[in-house]
């Protein structure tokens, strides 16, 4: 933090490997306003320079380390400090959990107003939170006492906030007329907000929203669905007597093209030192605009003098890719002579190196030279500053995406388009697993993490059936859960581009005549994206599979981030453990094309002993053929690898075994009834031979004759 902690002399005595252990100063890093710490290493040569010598310092970062001696907080009860407590910035290598406990019996309301805490959570933490999602009746013991909480629902609802009211430990009250703070009844439409240290262990907390009517939990629940409001909510407790929706802008109309750097939420970049130089800002586009021309980049700088002269540069890329600006610095600092401030250097954006739908990063590299030779101003006096000030100005028109077939590499895009996530739907089972139930909610996590200026969110969790009167066309859908256990998805099961055998979970592909069935109980995850059939502007994600295993196959596909989105594109993907075979149906001429996907992909993982593919009468015109796998000694997904070293496909694409011919025999003739037929040589051949031998001889004769005359002229 440019203060001066140590310094090492390199000499003839320190050639080679050596360990230092510096001490930390504790004073630098106690200041509880400062979320980073800055670590500088600086190496200096100037003799050696002098010399004509090179001098290497390497330092190995598998082995060096940061060591932290620490003892835990207690926990911040504030509610404008949220999402502390339950998210507290910790070290990169620590994993920070937060349960989200709900009622025994959630409704549709509860599961809305979770959903919206959830999605605020990632905003707010950049789904660096692990939420985990548990009913109150199935919570444990240790899990109550050793974490965080945020607990959620109406009075009497949920055991976990009933039993703190009657133990006292809240700070509102419940009395028979009803809620309490400070002696006042509470309105009973109001949402309430409280924070507590956790009764059981004082270095963790518990967050509560509840309320007296659905109406107030609904409001408590937008409290906490985005940033917090410094001034409306502040201390251990908050009454919410109404809240304001988000105003939404038409759809393809950004509301302010021009914003800051600062309001993108970055400080001033501030590059130092010699060398080459770099930092970044980052934005994103919805993924139905595309950059208009007549973009550009203000950059607002200011620099040291040193860097007036001498040949140093500033550029900028695109995503680390496209060059979109480069000069000297010593032409961009130029000012007028009645120029007061820092220097304005206007740089246009190309449309096309900036992605819609994703992040997009404007990389500031600073080539820092000077014609110091060997005397090497110090760092901190060579310096350039990128002011906060500066602004982007980002006209979009509306792009055409209505043609194009949806990827599953393009999510979160498109449902993170509007910033409160208003037109998201996700359909689960209904009587959803816990796994179910955490899978849906660590994908509203993660939209939330990546909405465009997100506020207020307010995504639709459903379970089961859709009410009556749903205007399907308004929802971006993402389906979760098995053609046998979601009703959503059965009704679309003719609409996905990889259908199952209708009422069951085994996935089914037309070729001609011949539909190839998988075997029932073969765990295979599959991800599909398809064009709502209810509107063409609207796309629906289904997490699916053949089983229960296989269902998590596909969600940990999508959730757990070892997969690029590049490596996701197209709009069938099958999983099978860590391993996927990415299907675009565009691209596909035949069916065959789609059918392989899953037999290469099994013997990718080789987890099929043999497959053996046998015809199966059927009462449709079509054939349905059924494949065997191999011997399994364990429950599904396990199966027993092969003995051979090149595992079986999953099933062969001919629908009719081969059965081999056996070759006729005869009895041997005798030895002496084996008489070779004689040959006739043709006429051309004997003439060929004649004119062959001819011109030999007077190859022969000319030879000789040089000889004889070159000895004679040798004598004379």
């Amino acid at each position: 933090n440019n203060e001066l902690i140590s310094s090492t002399l390199l000499n003839e005595t320190t050639i080679g490997e050596q360990t230092l252990a510096i001490p930390l100063p504790i004073d630098e890093l106690s200041d509880p306003n400062e979320n980073f710490q800055n670590v500088q290493l600086t190496l200096r040569a100037e003799e050696h320079c002098l010399a004509n010598s090179e001098t290497v310092l390497t330092i190995d970062p598998q082995l060096s380390f940061i060591h932290f001696e620490y003892r835990e907080g207690f926990p911040a009860l504030d509610l404008a400090l949220y999402p502390r407590p339950l998210y507290n910035n910790q070290f990169v290598n620590t994993v920070e959990v937060a349960y989200l406990v709900l009622p025994a019996e959630p409704t549709a309301n509860d599961h809305r107003v979770a959903a919206s805490i959830a999605a605020g959570l990632g905003l707010l933490t950049g789904n660096e939170l692990q939420l985990r999602v548990v009913e109150a009746d199935e919570i444990t013991e240790q899990q109550l006492r050793d974490n965080n909480l945020l607990l959620v629902g109406q009075l009497g609802t949920n055991p976990v906030i009933d039993g703190l009211y009657e133990d006292d430990l809240l700070p509102t009250q419940l009395t028979s007329d009803g809620l309490e703070a400070d002696g006042q009844l509470i309105p009973e439409g109001d949402g309430i907000l409280q924070v507590i240290t956790h009764p059981q262990n004082d270095k963790r907390a518990i967050v509560i929203a509840t309320a007296q009517t659905p109406e107030g939990l609904l409001k408590a629940g937008q409290a906490l669905a985005g940033p917090p409001s410094i001034l409306g909510i502040g201390g251990p407790l908050a009454l919410i007597e109404d809240v304001r929706p988000v105003q939404i802008p038409p759809a393809g109309i950004l509301v302010n093209p021009e914003v800051t750097f600062e309001q993108l939420g970055f400080e001033d970049i501030r590059l130092e030192g010699i060398g080459t130089l770099i930092d970044e800002i980052s934005f994103t586009l919805p993924h139905n605009q595309r950059l208009a021309e007549g973009a550009y980049i203000d950059l607002q700088l200011t620099a040291s003098q040193l860097l007036e002269t001498g040949p140093s540069t500033l550029t900028l890329y695109m995503n680390y890719e496209d060059p979109i600006f480069s000069g000297y610095l010593n032409n961009l600092l130029v000012q007028s002579a009645d120029q007061v401030g820092p220097a304005t250097v206007r740089v246009w954006i190309p449309p096309d190196t900036v992605v819609p739908g994703e992040l997009n990063s404007i990389a500031f590299y600073l080539d820092v030279n000077g014609d110091w030779e060997c005397n090497f101003p110090e760092s901190d006096v060579i310096w350039m500053n990128i002011l906060n000030e500066s602004k982007l100005y980002l006209p979009t028109t509306l792009a055409n995406v209505d043609l194009a077939t949806p990827q599953v590499g393009w999510f979160p895009t498109p449902f993170n388009s509007e910033p409160d996530l208003r037109d998201v739907w996700i359909s689960l089972p209904e009587d959803p697993t816990q796994k179910e139930l955490q899978q849906a909610y660590d994908i509203i996590v993660a939209l939330g993490a990546a909405s465009q200026g997100g506020e207020g969110f307010r995504p639709r969790l459903h379970l089961g059936e859709l009410p009556p009167g749903t205007d399907l066309a308004s929802y971006d859908f993402i389906i979760l859960g098995r053609n046998t256990t979601n009703p959503l998805l059965a009704e679309l099961n003719n609409n996905l581009p990889q259908p199952f055998v209708p009422g069951s979970d085994t996935l089914q592909q037309v070729l001609d005549d011949v539909a190839y069935r998988l075997p029932e109980g073969y765990e295979v995850g599959v991800l599909q994206t398809l064009r709502s059939p209810w509107s063409n502007d609207r796309i629906i994600l289904v997490i699916t599979g053949t089983g229960p295993a296989g269902q998590d196959y596909a969600a940990n596909v999508l959730l757990s981030g070892e997969f690029a989105r590049s490596e996701l594109l197209g709009d069938v993907v099958f999983a099978i453990n860590d391993s996927i075979s990415v299907v675009d149906t565009r691209l596909i001429e035949e069916s065959v094309d789609l059918l392989t996907a899953i037999p290469e992909l099994s013997t990718e993982v080789a987890i099929v002993s043999s497959a053996t593919a046998t015809l199966t009468p059927s009462e449709t015109p079509y054939s349905i053929v059924s494949v065997t796998p191999g011997p399994s000694t364990t429950p599904t997904p396990s199966f027993t690898p092969s003995p051979s070293e090149t595992p079986t496909p999953l099933f062969s694409l001919t629908p009719e075994p081969t059965v081999p011919t056996p070759l006729p025999t005869f009895a041997p003739l005798a030895v002496d009834d084996l008489e070779p037929n004689e040959v006739e040589q043709p006429a051309w051949v004997s003439a060929l031979a004649i004119a062959t031998t001819g011109l030999l001889g007077l190859i022969a004769l000319f030879t000789g004759l040089r000889f004889v005359f070159g000895r004679r002229n040798s004598d004379t």
